[in-house]
């Protein structure tokens, strides 16, 4: 299983072919950027698991990507099904998901403290764009929050880059609705709004982390 494919398989690597044996006979690639993994290691997927609102999309980027035509969209309710795609079939299934009997938490570090790449960084740049501090994980972008001055902060969030950066990146839709409520209160000076932000990243993230797993 290999999770975060697209950092550990990225499209930029060019030895992908040779470093991927000939045969894979059991394997899972996971990842929510399916265009940023090699394409010569997509081309080796057999079946792709796609799941929210937007799985048909995410099938049509595989598809996309390792150059084969992408199959018919199907209809499904996205909260209690996934769609279930054998590559060069005409359409995917859609099949119902059994829950998990143990509660989610959020407390993965890949977003908390990975590297997400320049591409999927979020760039504090500021009004005049006389800035590029980039924050490739949620710790790093809470610390050069932080340290920021107040026009830049509000910047950013006044044109809700923050909740489209935790939304389209992060893919974290509660994190990103609570963040648009806060861009959206224009009663918030800069010092009050950042605090907020801090706070909701920091619940949703790193005290999590800090509990150990039996």
């Amino acid at each position: 299983m290999i999770d975060e494919a697209h950092h550990l398989l990225p499209a930029a690597r060019a030895d992908v072919s040779q470093a991927l044996p000939e045969e894979i006979t059991a394997a899972v690639f996971i990842t929510v950027h399916p265009e940023s993994v090699s394409a010569d290691a997509l081309k080796t997927v057999q079946t792709v698991i796609a799941l929210g609102d937007k799985a048909n999309e995410t099938v049509a980027v595989f598809c996309k990507t390792i150059g084969v035509r992408a199959p018919e969209r199907v209809d499904f309710t996205a909260a209690d099904e996934v769609l279930f795609w054998t590559v060069g079939s005409n359409a995917p299934q859609a099949v119902r998901a059994e829950r998990p009997r143990q509660a989610h938490k959020r407390h993965t570090r890949k977003y908390a403290e990975g590297d997400l790449g320049p591409d999927l960084s979020f760039y504090f740049r500021g009004p005049n764009q006389a800035l590029n501090l980039r924050a490739q994980n949620l710790m790093i972008f809470l610390q050069i929050a932080d340290g920021i001055d107040d026009a830049t902060w509000e910047h950013h969030l006044r044109a809700g880059d923050y909740s489209a950066w935790f939304r389209n990146v992060i893919k974290d839709d509660d994190m990103a609705e609570e963040a648009a409520e806060i861009e959206a209160d224009e009663s918030l000076g800069a010092g009050e709004s950042r605090k907020r932000v801090r706070e909701l990243v920091s619940r949703r993230y790193t005290a999590p982390a800090e509990v150990k797993e039996a």
